[in-house]
């Protein structure tokens, strides 16, 4: 009966931690086809990031799969020195005949700086994780995971809204 309890509670537990956690994972539909849902994502990615070469990591237009590690900065001046973390992610665009989705997890703090010194990378969440992890106060750390999400969500909107509007693309110009 114990054993019973702690493994309801672990999963109660990685239940509630995963949502807290940076991940988008959309389903659509679309009138497109896979070939244009594909070069619209490939333009898409082009126009958003700047050398598309280096954040595609695979790309198979045969099995509609798109493989992307993206890397993201926030830079906040406080109490007279510069602040800088570095963030990656990766995001997974799959597609399929008049249907496309669109992962973006892995969500990490690969370095943090003040100035010329290396701080201790802070952990991803919505919820203060405490000084000693975060080597910062709760507000700072608050409003460095909100301008990361918003950062994050904004990639997400942008591409949903590319992918749905008429496609340019062998499309009538």
């Amino acid at each position: 009966m114990k054993n019973l309890f702690f493994v309801l509670a672990i999963i109660f537990y990685l239940n509630g931690y995963s949502q807290k956690s940076f991940t988008w994972d959309i389903i659509d539909s679309v009138n497109k086809s896979k070939v244009q849902i594909y070069n619209d994502s490939k333009l898409f990615i082009a126009e958003t990031w700047k050398s598309a070469n280096d954040v595609i990591q695979n790309d198979d237009k045969e099995s509609g799969v798109i493989l992307l590690k993206g890397i993201t900065t926030y830079e906040s001046f406080f109490m007279l020195s510069n602040h800088k973390w570095v963030f990656r992610y990766t995001i997974k665009i799959l597609i399929k005949e008049n249907k496309f989705r669109f992962i973006l997890e892995n969500v990490y703090c690969e370095s943090a700086y003040c100035e010329t010194n290396e701080w201790p990378k802070i952990p991803i969440g919505f919820e203060w994780q405490g000084y000693k992890k975060c080597t910062m106060s709760e507000t700072r750390y608050l409003n460095v995971m909100n301008v990361l999400h918003e950062n994050l969500q904004n990639i997400v909107n942008q591409y949903v809204s590319n992918i749905k509007k008429e496609s340019v693309i062998n499309g009538d110009w």
